[in-house]
């Protein structure tokens, strides 16, 4: 930028959109990880939820929808805070 600075480099950088898990203690985990400061969040709902399907059943998309979670994920994390949000998902296991 300006001087020919770059932002940063790009050599040996990791930077995932986002971590998930998949667990039937999605929601459990989702409550504990609040009461200590992290959101997360669950798969969104099923795109069938916006359509008349009273009659159809979608298994896969119920199970992904009930089991799925968004872990917090940001390159702002420190190593603490990933090892707190790992304790906390790892009870669960």
């Amino acid at each position: 930028i300006g001087d020919g600075v770059p932002l940063c480099s790009i050599q040996n950088l990791s930077s995932p959109w986002m971590m998930v898990i998949q667990t039937k203690n999605a929601h459990r985990i989702q409550i504990e990880l609040e009461t200590v400061g992290y959101q997360s969040r669950m798969m969104y709902k099923p795109a069938h939820y916006s359509f008349n399907t009273e009659n159809k059943e979608f298994p896969g998309a119920e199970q992904a929808y009930q089991e799925t979670l968004y872990l917090p994920s940001s390159l702002n994390l420190t190593k603490d805070q990933i090892d707190e949000i790992s304790k906390v998902v790892l009870k669960h296991y």
